[in-house]
């Protein structure tokens, strides 16, 4: 399983840095699962992905 993690560090309680970050996070997510969905569909049509 992979695992992405990201480091967040907000000096001040500025409201639009959080909500910038966890839309950051949101989008990333949503990026990463669907490259893994793109790699599942390949793996099960036989296309070798990432020299597995």
């Amino acid at each position: 399983m992979n695992t992405l993690t990201i480091d967040i560090q907000a000096l001040t309680n500025n409201s639009t840095l959080i909500l910038s970050s966890a839309n950051m996070l949101y989008q990333s997510e949503a990026y990463l699962k669907t490259i893994s969905s793109g790699i599942r569909q390949a793996k099960r049509s036989g296309i070798t992905v990432g020299g597995e």
